[in-house]
């Protein structure tokens, strides 16, 4: 925590951004204007959901088991956030994509 200058992260980072936060405390460092970013992970806005994932999928599956090799291969701790994904149903249960009609994607980016 030399550093600590802003933090990034993706999907549910409430626990990350609280472990952060708690770091820069024991740094001695000002916890008051915090630089933090995030957002959801694969979310598209879309007038037929169903059809535009099913094209984005095997794109996404092949992006996100590149990432899990890799943090994999890198011993991050963190690799469960990209979990090697077996095919499209099992991708729709992790929840990493999420194509959904413009309205409930605009709600979407407000609630988080």
């Amino acid at each position: 925590m030399k550093y600590a200058d802003g933090f990034v992260g993706v999907g549910m980072v409430k626990g990350a951004i609280d472990q952060y936060v708690a770091e820069l405390k024991k740094a001695g460092k000002p916890t008051d204007n915090l630089r933090i970013a995030g957002g959801h992970f694969w979310l598209i806005p879309s007038v037929d959901p169903d059809k535009d994932l099913n094209e984005a999928a095997d794109h996404v599956i092949h992006q996100v088991n590149d990432y899990a090799a890799w943090m994999a291969a890198s011993g991050d701790a963190v690799s469960a956030a990209f979990p090697r994904i077996r095919d499209r149903a099992h991708l729709r249960e992790t929840g990493l994509l999420q194509v959904v009609d413009v309205d409930t994607c605009i709600k979407m980016i407000r609630d988080y």
